[in-house]
C-alpha cells in the first residue's frame, strides 16, 4: 500500500513537474521571438532613416548645384557636407543590408552611382564661375542628375524591400503572440487541470492508507487480544534477542513482575531474573542461554523441557524468524506429565500383571502342542497351535510396550561390550529361520568386513536384527530372497537389510520411526505387528551410538542401513592429536546432561573443542581411543567415585600425566579429604562454575599437552639479577624482561603471561598491580614484607624471606604446577623464598 502511494505522490509530481516546464519554456520562446521582432524593427528603421539620409543628401547636393550654376559661391561647403552624410548613409547602409542578400546586392550597386554622383559634382563645383562655360556646366549637371536619379532609384527599391520585410515581421509577430497566447492558456488550463487530478489522487492515497492503518490497528488489537487469551506463554525478540512482545501467561509461569518487564529487556536478564523468584537455578539459566545463543547462531527451531524448582514442568519452543528475530512460546506441561506419567506406570504395571498368566499359558500351550499330552483328536491341534501362535504374538506386544516405556522413561539399560559383528548377523538369520520358512522366503549374507567388532549390547543388537529380518520377511514376496551384507565404511560398520517388498509409500516415509507407525493398517494387521518395531529399533541404535537410516523405491523393495562405529583395540589405535581444526581437544566427564553441555559450551567458547562422557566406562572407552589435552571431572559419577577414577588414570602409563580439573558440587570438601593423594589436579572447581577459572586451568592443561614452557614476566630494573633469574629458571619457564613498568604494561597488553616476578623496588612499581590480570600467579620480589594493600593483591605467593636458589626454583615450580589455586588466607607464619638473596 505503501508503494502504491508513493508510486501516485512521483506521477503526480513529475506531471505538474512537465507541464510546468512546458509553459514555461513557451514563455521563453515567446519573449526570445519579441526580442527578435524588435531587434528586426529597429535595424529596419535605422535602415530607412539611412536611406532617408541618402535621399535628402543627394537632392540637397542638386540644389546647390543649381544655385553653383547661378554663381552662388557657398554652394562648394554646404555641398561637400551633404556629401559627407551621403558618403556616411552609404557606409551604415553597406553594415545594416550584410545580413540581407538582396539588400546588400542593392547596395553593392547603389555605391558606385553615389561614387559617380558625388565625382560629377565636385567636378562642376570644380568649373570657374565664368558665363562662358555655363552650357557646359549645366551638360555636366543633367548628366550627373540622370546618375542622382538611378542611385535614388535604387533608395526607392531599398525602401520597399524595408518596408516589405517591416510588414511580414509585423505579421509573424502577431501571429506567434496569439499562438502563444493560445498555448499558454491550454497549458494553464491543463496544468489547473493536473494539479487537480494530483490532489485527487493524493487524497485517495491518503484516504487509502489510513484505512489500511485502521485496519492494521484492528488487526494488532487482535492479535493483541488473541496473545494475551492463549493457554501459552508468548515472547518475542528481535536480532539482538531484546524482547518486544509478550502476554500475561509469559510473565505468569516465568514468575515476572508485569512492572519490572519492558520492551528492550535482554533474554539473558528475564531468565536470569527467574532465578532471584525460585523459578530455577543459576546454572540451569546458563544452560538456557547457552543452548539459545547456539541454537539461534545455527537458525535452528528446538524445544526444551523446563523443570522449575517448585516441582513443575515448563514445555518451551523457541522459533527463528526470517528476518533474525524470534518468538517463543512457554506451556505448563505439568499435568501432562503426570499423565503421562500415571499412563506409563500403569503401562508397565498391567504389561508386567499379563506377563505372569501369559507365561504360564504360553508354556502349557507350548507343552501341548509339542506332543507332551496324548489322546489329544486331531481336530484340536490346529486350534491349539493357533493359540500358541497367538500367545506368542501377545508376548511380543507386550515386551515391545514394555520397551517402549523403558525408553520413553530413560531406564533402558545397555550392556555395551566389543562384540564380532558377523557371528551376532548370522546368529539373528539362524533364529528368524522358521520365520523365513512361513512366509516362503530365503536369506543370504555377505560379510564383507570378517572379524570386525563393534561395542553393542549383544541381546539388545539381537532384538535390533530381528526387527529388520522379521520385516523383511513379512513384506516381501513369496520366493525371493532378503540380502543381507556387513562393510566396512571408513570407521562405521554397515549393516543392510534388503527386501523385494513393494517398497515404503512417499507419504509414509517421514513417519517410518514413529511409535504404532502403519502405512496400511489393514495390510499390516494381516502381515501382524503393532507398529512398534522400528521405533524400538531406532531408539536401541541411537543407544549403541549408531545411526539407522532407508533407501526405499516403490515396487522395487527397500533397504535398511544400521552403521556402528567399529572398535579397535586400543593398541592398534594411532592416538590423534589432542587438537579438532587447530583447537586444543578437552574430556568433560559429567554425568548431569545439562551441565555437561554448559562446561562444554563455556570451553568452546574459550577456544576448545570438547567430547563428553556421562560416566566413567564411557570415558574410559573415549580415552582408550582419543587423545584429550585435558579432562573436567564430577566426582559424582554414577558408576564409580570419581577420586578413584583419578587414581585409576595416574595408574595407567598411558593417561599418568593427563592433566584433569575437578568441577564438582563439593570441589573444595573433596580436596580436603584427599588432602593431596590425587596429583596432577590443576585446579578443584566448585559449581556453580566460576568461568575464567575453569578457562584459566583449561589452558594451563593444552600448555602442558602441547610440552609449552611457561612464560616469565620479569620486571626487573637490575641486569644482573636478570641475567641470574634466566640462567636459574634455564628450561624451565622462558623468561621475558621488562626494564620498566611501562615496558611491561606495553607486554601485557599484547600477551598472555603464565607467571609475573615484580621487584617491589622499581620505580611505580606498585602501580602495575591493578594491570595484572586476576587469574595470572603473581611473585613479589622484596627485601622486606610488604603492606597489606600490596600483600592482598598477591594472587599466588609472596616471597620474601631469604632462602637458596634451589627454594626459589622449587617455588616456582609449586606454583606453576598448581595454578590455578583457590583464593586462600594468608599466612604470614609460613616464609617464602625471596629472589635478591636467591640470585
Amino acid at each position: 500500500m505503501k508503494s502504491v502511494f508513493l508510486w501516485r505522490l512521483i506521477a503526480a509530481t513529475v506531471g505538474m513537474a512537465l507541464l510546468l516546464g512546458s509553459l514555461t519554456g513557451i514563455a521563453l520562446r515567446a519573449i526570445d521571438d519579441a526580442d527578435r521582432f524588435e531587434q528586426m524593427a529597429n535595424a529596419s528603421f535605422e535602415a530607412r532613416a539611412e536611406l532617408t539620409i541618402i535621399d535628402n543628401a543627394s537632392r540637397e547636393i542638386e540644389a546647390w548645384l543649381r544655385v553653383h550654376i547661378r554663381g552662388a559661391m557657398i554652394a562648394r561647403e554646404n555641398m561637400a557636407a551633404a556629401s559627407s552624410r551621403l558618403t556616411s548613409a552609404l557606409t551604415n547602409m553597406e553594415r545594416l543590408a550584410a545580413g540581407n542578400g538582396e539588400q546588400q546586392q542593392r547596395v553593392s550597386q547603389l555605391r558606385p552611382l553615389i561614387q559617380s554622383y558625388l565625382e560629377q559634382a565636385a567636378a562642376i563645383i570644380a568649373l570657374p564661375s565664368d558665363p562662358t562655360v555655363l552650357p557646359e556646366r549645366s551638360a555636366m549637371v543633367a548628366e550627373a542628375l540622370v546618375t542622382r536619379d538611378k542611385a535614388l532609384e535604387i533608395v526607392r527599391l531599398l525602401n520597399a524591400m524595408e518596408q516589405q520585410q517591416v510588414e511580414q515581421q509585423d505579421e509573424r509577430a502577431s501571429g506567434s503572440f496569439w499562438l502563444t497566447r493560445l498555448t499558454l492558456i491550454v497549458g494553464t488550463l491543463l496544468a489547473i487541470g493536473a494539479l487537480i487530478c494530483a490532489v485527487v489522487l493524493i487524497r485517495n492515497a491518503f484516504e487509502e492508507r489510513l484505512g489500511t492503518v485502521r485496519r492494521l490497528a484492528d488487526q494488532t488489537r487482535l492479535l493483541r487480544t488473541t496473545i494475551d487469551t492463549m493457554a501459552q506463554g508468548i515472547a518475542v525478540f528481535d536480532t539482538d534477542n531484546r524482547l518486544t512482545l509478550w502476554n500475561e501467561h509469559f510473565l505468569e509461569l516465568m514468575a515476572l513482575d508485569a512492572r519490572e518487564v519492558a520492551v528492550g529487556d535482554t533474554f539473558h536478564t528475564l531468565v536470569h531474573r527467574t532465578v532471584g523468584r525460585g523459578r530455577m537455578t543459576t546454572a540451569r539459566a546458563d544452560t538456557i542461554v547457552a543452548r539459545a545463543a547456539s541454537k539461534l547462531r545455527e537458525r535452528q527451531a528446538w524445544t526444551d523441557e523446563i523443570p522449575l524448582e517448585d516441582g513443575r514442568t515448563i514445555e518451551t519452543r523457541r522459533v527463528p524468524l526470517p528476518d533474525g528475530s524470534w518468538v517463543a512460546t512457554y506451556l505448563d506441561i505439568t499435568e501432562r506429565k503426570q499423565l503421562d506419567r500415571v499412563k506409563n506406570e500403569f503401562v508397565s504395571t498391567v504389561s508386567h500383571e499379563l506377563r505372569t498368566p501369559l507365561t504360564s499359558i504360553r508354556g502349557s500351550l507350548g507343552l501341548v502342542v509339542g506332543g507332551m499330552l496324548e489322546g489329544i483328536p486331531q481336530r484340536v491341534v490346529p486350534l491349539l497351535e493357533i493359540a500358541y501362535a497367538n500367545c506368542e504374538r501377545l508376548v511380543r506386544l507386550i515386551n515391545d510396550i514394555l520397551d517402549i516405556e523403558k525408553i520413553e522413561s530413560g531406564r533402558l539399560t545397555l550392556d555395551l561390550k566389543p562384540q564380532a559383528v558377523g557371528p551376532l548377523i548370522a546368529q539373528a538369520i539362524s533364529a528368524n529361520d522358521g520365520y523365513f520358512r512361513q512366509f516362503g522366503v530365503q536369506c543370504d549374507f555377505s560379510d564383507g568386513a570378517p572379524q570386525s567388532v563393534a561395542r553393542v549390547d549383544s541381546d539388545r543388537f539381537m532384538q535390533v536384527m530381528n526387527n529388520l529380518l522379521s520385516n523383511a520377511a513379512k513384506f516381501s514376496p513369496s520366493g525371493s530372497r532378503i540380502e543381507v551384507s556387513l562393510e566396512r565404511r571408513g570407521h562405521k560398520l554397515r549393516i543392510s537389510v534388503k527386501d523385494k517388498g513393494p517398497g515404503i509409500p512417499e507419504a509414509f516415509r517421514s513417519k517410518i520411526f514413529g511409535r504404532f507407525a502403519q502405512a496400511d493398517p489393514s495390510d499390516t494387521r494381516r502381515k501382524g505387528g503393532s507398529g512398534l518395531g522400528l521405533s524400538i529399533t531406532k531408539a536401541i541404535v541411537d543407544n549403541m551410538n549408531g545411526d539407522i537410516t532407508f533407501v526405499s523405491q516403490t515396487g522395487e523393495g527397500t533397504t535398511f542401513h544400521v552403521d556402528f562405529p567399529e572398535w579397535v583395540e586400543p593398541e592398534h589405535v594411532p592416538a590423534p592429536l589432542p587438537v579438532v581444526d587447530g583447537l586444543p581437544k578437552l574430556l568433560v566427564i559429567e554425568d548431569e546432561p545439562d551441565t555437561a553441555r554448559v562446561i562444554a559450551m563455556l570451553l568452546e567458547q574459550g577456544g576448545f573443542a570438547c567430547d563428553i562422557a556421562y560416566d566413567a566406562e564411557m570415558a574410559r572407552d573415549r580415552l582408550r581411543t582419543r587423545k584429550y589435552a585435558g579432562v573436567t571431572l564430577d566426582l559424582g559419577l554414577p558408576d564409580e567415585n570419581g577420586v578413584q577414577f583419578l587414581r585409576e588414570l595416574r595408574a595407567d602409563p598411558h593417561t599418568q600425566d593427563l592433566p584433569a580439573i575437578v568441577v564438582s558440587g563439593k570441589a573444595n570438601e573433596s580436596r580436603r579429604l584427599v588432602n593431596g593423594g590425587v596429583v596432577g589436579v590443576l585446579d578443584w572447581i566448585d559449581k556453580p562454575i566460576d568461568r575464567d577459572r575453569l578457562l584459566r586451568a583449561a589452558r594451563i592443561a593444552a600448555s602442558k599437552a602441547e610440552g609449552r614452557l611457561p612464560h616469565l614476566l620479569h620486571v626487573e630494573g637490575d641486569d644482573e639479577t636478570r641475567r641470574a633469574i634466566a640462567a636459574l629458571f634455564a628450561g624451565h619457564v622462558v623468561p621475558v624482561p621488562a626494564t620498566t613498568v611501562a615496558a611491561a604494561r606495553r607486554l601485557m597488553a599484547d600477551n598472555d603471561f603464565d607467571l609475573v616476578l615484580l621487584n617491589l623496588h622499581m620505580e611505580h612499581a606498585e602501580t602495575l598491580l591493578p594491570d595484572i590480570r586476576p587469574e595470572t600467579p603473581l611473585i613479589l620480589s622484596s627485601s622486606a614484607e610488604a603492606d597489606d594493600a600490596v600483600a592482598s593483591r598477591v594472587g599466588a605467593a609472596l616471597i620474601r624471606a631469604r632462602t637458596t636458589n634451589d627454594a626459589v626454583l622449587s617455588a616456582i615450580r609449586h606454583i606453576l604446577d598448581r595454578s590455578p589455586q583457590p583464593e586462600t588466607p594468608r599466612d604470614d607464619s609460613t616464609p617464602t623464598p625471596e629472589t635478591h638473596n636467591a640470585a
